[in-house]
């Protein structure tokens, strides 16, 4: 599936969080065989830690998802 040309995911429009949604997006609709696996968070007490800032980095996430559901990262 990486080697595919059309998912080719070893690109440099991938900068943040764009892999993850397009691969998510486009692997299954290419017709790849995909298995969620299940996994479990552990987050120290307190303050859970984040790289990713509560309006706009959500709003940043989705943008990302659009993008990718619209064949914006689409190989060429």
């Amino acid at each position: 599936m990486l080697l595919d040309p059309q998912i080719a995911p070893f690109r440099d429009v991938f900068q943040t969080y764009e892999l993850l949604a397009y691969l998510s997006y486009r692997v299954p609709k290419l017709g790849f065989c995909c298995t969620e696996l299940p996994t479990s968070r552990r987050y120290p007490k307190g303050e859970v830690p984040t790289k990713i800032s509560s309006f706009r980095g959500n709003l940043s996430e989705l943008l990302v998802l659009f993008k990718a559901c619209f064949g914006a990262y689409n190989p060429a």
